[in-house]
């Protein structure tokens, strides 16, 4: 059962990771905490329906042990992530710019978030996941999700206009 893990949720784990914290090397080494944290304790998970969103917990409270380490360290813990970590493939050469500016603008806005905000919306759009879900792996309500959601939406829409991006 275990063993499905990886091949199941390797890629979208990674991408969260490499999201929430813009560091390539950084998400792959989070990605691997993640799932030996899993496997060593998989005898908690109780409904094996429910492996994805304990994953995303687990890759969770990895990213914040991380960060608080660091703090401790006095490093800093966010590099900015390879483009390629990101980016969709898109036909056109012209769209493909236009897109990568748009994109680029966008990440930076979003990167600015609150961290809880920042990973609600990260969730939410780049993994689709409902508000219930994101509950379950960030261990607060769902009306807590909706409400970060909200508010990273309004200040996305607002930095939006202040630099003249309109979406």
């Amino acid at each position: 059962m275990a063993s499905h893990w990886v091949d199941d949720h390797h890629a979208e784990i990674y991408r969260f990771l490499a999201r929430l914290s813009r560091n390539v090397q950084l998400a792959e080494d989070l990605t691997q905490e993640t799932f030996l944290r899993a496997f060593r304790s998989s005898r908690q998970l109780r409904d094996s329906e429910a492996v994805r969103p304990w994953l995303y917990r687990i890759a969770w409270n990895a990213y914040l042990d991380h960060r608080r380490f660091e703090r401790t360290r006095g490093r800093p813990t966010e590099v900015v992530a390879e483009l390629s970590a990101f980016e969709d493939s898109k036909p056109n050469a012209e769209g493909q710019l236009l897109s990568l500016e748009l994109r680029c603008r966008l990440r930076k806005i979003v990167d600015q978030l609150p961290l809880r905000q920042r990973s609600v919306f990260l969730l939410r759009v780049g993994d689709r996941m409902s508000y219930e879900e994101i509950a379950l792996c960030l261990n607060f309500s769902a009306v807590a999700a909706r409400s970060h959601f909200r508010h990273a939406l309004n200040r996305i829409r607002k930095e939006c206009r202040r630099e003249g991006l309109h979406l």
